[in-house]
């Protein structure tokens, strides 16, 4: 048993024979010489011990936090804070430390598809070495869009929404890049929650995926919409297209031949989060005046927008399409 093991075994002992004040002691000393060995996993889960163990020990409480956060400046990687100072410079050192300490470090091979259109990503990839492409397909042909390299973002339309991948993203080279996964975001908003609206800004001003898309003249959005109002029935399937679970509602907004839109209410965004990529069947009836009376079609869901007070508007792409003649019908009739 090395000599911090021991100590961590005394401040058990202090606490079990309250000594209350000692034990504070030996945790404040422990959380110190974790985090000068860089061990900011053990310093901080000492941390929170000693808070539980005395809330009131605001001196040690406050002085550990210090060092834990100084001894954490010290270990970044100037090369990378270099290379991103554009978006270190607008956080503070909290802040810094919180992003910095939340990526993963990870390298891969030329040739290697990174995320893929379609399909779901949740990652948001900090190019720090290499070159990467951005592609568009469409009707089997692969159309370059951006080029990457270092100091360069990839994956922030899925990261901050709940969307799929419009474009794949494949390596050129070999590329060394820092991962953020979007489960981090939860985590930020409990701890430092002005960390997630400054680097949201930060990619915001770096433009759109769906602008250089518009520039080189596709859109996902490959069929005109008109709205409707009607209620809807959804049931969402397997793989083998077998129901799962109960059938849900929700009011449809607007609709073209490929697709359509709808409004659903969730206090949670996990459970519109878990809808994304899966399979569904809707239903839904059309007033008399329109021809065909009632519409049943397979599709799936390629994302979702959150509105206000818990509504969502989540967009599903057909298996099949619609006859441009019914979306003519529904254009030309009058909801309310």
């Amino acid at each position: 048993m090395n000599d911090l093991a021991k100590q961590e075994k005394l401040v058990e002992q202090y606490i079990h024979e309250n000594k209350i004040e000692t034990a504070v002691a030996a945790l404040y000393d422990l959380i110190v010489k974790y985090a000068q060995l860089k061990n900011f996993t053990k310093s901080e889960s000492l941390r929170d011990k000693l808070m539980q163990l005395d809330s009131m020990a605001l001196n040690e409480i406050v002085k550990s936090g210090e060092i834990i956060e100084e001894e954490k400046a010290k270990s970044l990687d100037q090369t990378h804070m270099q290379l991103w100072a554009s978006l270190y410079n607008k956080l503070n050192d909290e802040e810094s430390n919180l992003l910095y300490y939340s990526m993963t470090e990870t390298s891969f091979e030329k040739d290697k598809v990174i995320f893929k259109q379609d399909q779901i990503n949740n990652t948001l990839y900090f190019i720090d070495q290499g070159q990467l492409k951005i592609v568009y397909n469409k009707d089997g042909a692969e159309h370059p869009i951006r080029t990457l390299g270092p100091g360069d973002l990839a994956g922030i339309e899925t990261f901050f929404s709940i969307s799929l991948c419009s474009t794949t993203l494949i390596t050129v080279s070999s590329v060394k890049a820092r991962l953020l996964n979007a489960d981090v975001l939860e985590k930020w908003n409990q701890e430092v929650p002005s960390l997630e609206p400054k680097l949201l800004d930060h990619c915001m001003a770096l433009g759109k995926i769906s602008d250089l898309l518009a520039n080189k003249g596709f859109s996902r959005r490959g069929h005109k919409r008109v709205k409707i109002t009607v209620k809807a029935n959804f049931q969402l399937l397997d793989s083998s297209a077998n129901p799962i679970g109960k059938a849900f509602s929700g009011e449809l907004t607007d609709i073209s031949v490929g697709g359509l839109a709808f409004d659903v209410k969730s206090s949670q965004k996990k459970t519109i989060q878990i809808l994304l990529g899966r399979r569904v069947n809707l239903r839904f009836s059309l007033p008399e005046a329109i021809s065909q009376p009632s519409v049943i079609q397979k599709g799936r869901i390629i994302g979702a927008n959150y509105l206000l007070f818990n509504d969502y508007s989540v967009s599903v792409k057909f298996d099949s399409l619609l006859h441009q003649d019914l979306i003519n019908e529904i254009e030309q009739y009058s909801f309310k």
